[in-house]
């Protein structure tokens, strides 16, 4: 039981990772684009 809860542990802690990764990269890409029509 005690290795089934940290291996949910690490599980969450990997998709809490994706999860900020993904929210970064969307935030980069929006600034990025903000950028460009700031620019024209």
């Amino acid at each position: 039981m005690n290795e089934l809860i940290n291996s949910d542990k690490k599980y969450q802690e990997w998709i809490k990772g994706i999860a900020d990764d993904f929210r970064k990269s969307q935030i980069k890409a929006a600034m990025s684009v903000n950028s460009e029509m700031l620019r024209n």
